[in-house]
């Protein structure tokens, strides 16, 4: 019952509409309601707002109840709509019943009213809630048959035998026959699957049937209740192998209950996707062979390299005890130091096997002692190396290499050319500024015109200061310091906090600073030269 009802009352007589009123009040129900005695009035009073009820005398001087219900159904469709007369024929209300009044009453039996108001309410709230029902199940049919036409996907229905019930016009134009042409076929022919499935789900599966992806997925499916997982098959598989034909991955689900169970298949061509996936492991799998061929090949160069570098101070060193001119046999000294260095790099390099990071600190580590020992003064030259990790690629570490064994060779001759002595060597990377120092206790240079010396070793410290970007001082008092900075190409990444707490301060000698300008990094390493060392 509803707690307020909206009522239209069709009737000529106040008496008559409020003593209608009174019952329903008095029966419980509360009452909004507008009396009209005429079609124009009914039309009016239809425009202004929704009404749940109409009660309708069936005689007026100058309408009907015929003729109200015809308004009524215009404007209202399904509004409940009573007649109350006081006199009506059998005749007339069976002819009213027909017309759509859903009841009348005589009035001289008016106690009947509540009730009939409450069922005509009722059966109108039933009458709109299974025509929205209705109506929702149309927009639902309508969407999924728009869904199932032109979706992209294949579609279809089976029954408990794997039996086609329905397919989508997408399905086929997969197979290239009609869609009632494939009706009642089993799903495996569709498909075109290599094998039939069994006569039905009860049955003993054959071992073939047992294995094939569509019959696991069913079978899961009505006994098991597993459903969701996709899988995968190649149609037509009947005489090719597997990747040839169509790969189609199929999910399933179920539609019903008990024997009127169905099975949905919803299936994907994924043909293009999985053929450029093969494409793709193909050319991936070429790519790491390419890789593994040229890393081993590169690899292969660096061991070359290095060993024909070796080759190289080898002869240069066998050269040098075969001379018998004193300064010839230091020049030859000399060039197998420095191309022992770069061997040295280059041995860092194949070893790492990172072709283009060089850990420098570990290749000062190897290369002063070696330089040291080239002189037969190990026992006479101690080194005292303060060193932090600093990371250079292969183009900053050959010439940083070379101006490394032409300080530490330059030292041990002038330095200390027949006594014992410290050789202190330094390296760290502050704010991306590698510092590299050399420096010693011994006699120290001459003069400072041994700085602008044409001599191999002192042009070699400058065309390599220049191919690093940097700049290269030297520091005179108790002794000489050779003191190298220039910027890392990794700056930032090997910095320290700070500079060595064991590192001497820079005193305020004198001292002769060689800033040299910057040139392009494409200059060679080695200049020609003829000039003594």
């Amino acid at each position: 019952m509803l707690d307020a009802i909206r009522m239209i009352q069709v009737e000529d007589s106040e008496a008559d509409a409020a003593l209608v009123a009174h019952i329903l009040e008095k029966s419980g129900f509360r009452l909004h309601r507008r009396v009209v005695d005429s079609e124009e009035h009914l039309d009016e009073a239809l425009r202004d707002s929704p009404w749940d009820l109409v009660i309708a005398d069936f005689h007026l001087p100058q309408f009907s109840a015929p003729e109200a219900l015809k308004s009524v159904q215009r404007a209202i469709p399904d509004i409940p709509f009573i007649v109350v007369s006081g006199v009506m024929g059998e005749e007339a209300a069976v002819a009213m019943i027909k017309a759509g009044a859903h009841d009348y009453l005589l009035k001289d039996r008016l106690e009947r009213l509540p009730a009939a108001v409450e069922r005509a309410l009722d059966e109108a709230a039933m009458r709109r809630q299974k025509q929205e029902a209705e109506q929702k199940l149309r927009q639902a049919h309508a969407e999924l048959e728009t869904i199932y036409k032109n979706t992209p996907a294949l579609m279809l229905v089976t029954d408990r035998l794997l039996r086609v019930t329905k397919i989508n016009e997408r399905l086929a134009q997969f197979c290239r026959k009609r869609a009632e042409e494939v009706i009642g076929e089993p799903i495996c022919g569709v498909l075109q699957c290599l094998h039939p499935q069994p006569e039905s789900i009860d049955a003993i599966p054959h071992a073939h049937c047992s294995q094939c992806p569509i019959w696991t997925a069913f079978a899961n499916a009505f006994q098991k209740g597993i459903t969701g997982d996709s899988f995968e098959i190649w149609s037509p598989i009947h005489g090719a192998q597997e990747g040839d034909g169509h790969c189609l991955l199929i999910s399933l689900g179920l539609m019903g209950e008990g024997g009127s169970c169905e099975a949905l298949f919803i299936a994907q061509d994924a043909t293009r996707l999985k053929r450029a996936e093969r494409t793709l492991q193909n050319t991936v799998q070429s790519l790491q062979a390419a890789l593994a061929q040229n890393s081993v090949l590169f690899q292969e160069v660096h061991h070359r390299v290095k060993n024909n570098l070796q080759i190289i101070a080898s002869l240069l060193s066998m050269k040098a005890r075969k001379c018998d001119q004193a300064v010839s046999v230091e020049d030859l000294k000399d060039c197998e130091r420095r191309v022992k260095t770069m061997a040295m790099i280059h041995e860092q390099l194949y070893s790492r096997k990172d072709f283009q990071n060089i850990d420098f600190e570990a290749l000062v580590r190897r290369t002063a002692p070696e330089l040291v020992a080239s002189f037969d003064r190990e026992d006479a030259i101690q080194l005292r190396m303060e060193l932090r990790p600093v990371v250079l690629t292969l183009d900053q570490s050959i010439p940083c290499g070379l101006i490394l064994t032409e300080a530490i060779t330059n030292a041990i001759k002038y330095a200390y050319p027949d006594r014992k002595g410290e050789l202190v060597i330094e390296l760290d990377c502050v704010n991306g500024e590698v510092r590299l120092r050399v420096a010693d206790r011994g006699v120290g240079l001459p003069d400072v015109s041994m700085l602008r010396s044409d001599s191999l070793g002192m042009t070699l410290i400058q065309m390599l200061t220049k191919q690093l970007h940097g700049s290269v001082e030297y520091f005179r008092k108790a002794g000489t310091a050779v003191e190298l900075r220039f910027r890392n190409m990794f700056a930032g990444e090997a910095d320290v906090v700070g500079p060595l707490a064991s590192s001497p301060a820079p005193s305020s000698p004198p001292k002769a600073v060689m800033a040299l300008p910057k040139q392009d990094a494409t200059q060679p390493v080695f200049p020609i030269q003829n000039s003594p060392s």
